[in-house]
């Protein structure tokens, strides 16, 4: 099932590994703002109820694959907006240099949340409820922003984060996917769906990720 942005709004941010338990299978998750949760994908896990990528990806590193190839897509997409090969107004009232903003916000979060993770063991949760209400007062000054400044900062966040998710321990990750946090690890869960409302916007010019 492909998650679509609802009539408005930017693209969907949340879609999550949920653990499975009870003999039930994990599931990958999304919730489109506004709408009930969906299921994208179930994943089969082993008899203690854990998940690791390979049940996810059939390959341990997959995650780390998706984000080179999000980030080239993330920077490819950055230098067709400054050659003015995509629209700059968006739906819902968004330009596409807030959605680079944006995306910029959200790598910079995950590193904070990485940083807090180093100094206390825990992945502190973040409902969803906060989640729109980040969005919402982050949108005026991410609009506000200019269009060469958010693409710039976008390229820095995801190249930072990248580089953070690809030197954690096999402790961190496995924290991230026993919470059913695969976004803390694959940035692509993230970026695709605006990624691809960008795309949508101008026309494909470089293929998405597999």
């Amino acid at each position: 099932m492909r998650v679509t942005a609802s009539p408005g709004r930017a693209a969907p941010c949340g879609r999550w590994l949920r653990p499975g338990g009870s003999g039930h299978p994990a599931e990958l998750v999304a919730r489109p703002a506004g709408r009930t949760w969906v299921v994208l994908r179930r994943v089969v896990t082993g008899s203690d109820d854990s998940v690791s990528l390979g049940d996810v990806d059939g390959d341990g590193t997959g995650y780390l694959r998706r984000n080179l190839v999000g980030q080239a897509r993330l920077a490819a997409l950055g230098a067709r907006l400054g050659r003015g090969d995509l629209p700059t107004h968006l739906s819902g009232g968004w330009t596409a240099g807030a959605v680079f903003a944006h995306l910029a916000f959200w790598d910079r979060f995950v590193l904070a949340r990485w940083d807090a993770y180093g100094r206390t063991g825990v992945i502190e949760d973040l409902p969803d409820s906060q989640l729109d209400l980040v969005n919402a007062g982050g949108l005026p000054l991410w609009l506000a922003l200019d269009s060469g400044a958010a693409v710039a900062e976008a390229i820095r966040a995801s190249a930072d984060v990248c580089a953070h998710i690809a030197g954690l321990s096999p402790g961190a990750v496995d924290a991230a996917i026993r919470s059913g946090r695969l976004a803390m690890l694959d940035r692509g869960v993230h970026w695709s769906p605006h990624l691809d409302e960008l795309e949508a916007a101008g026309g494909p010019s470089y293929p998405a990720a597999s």
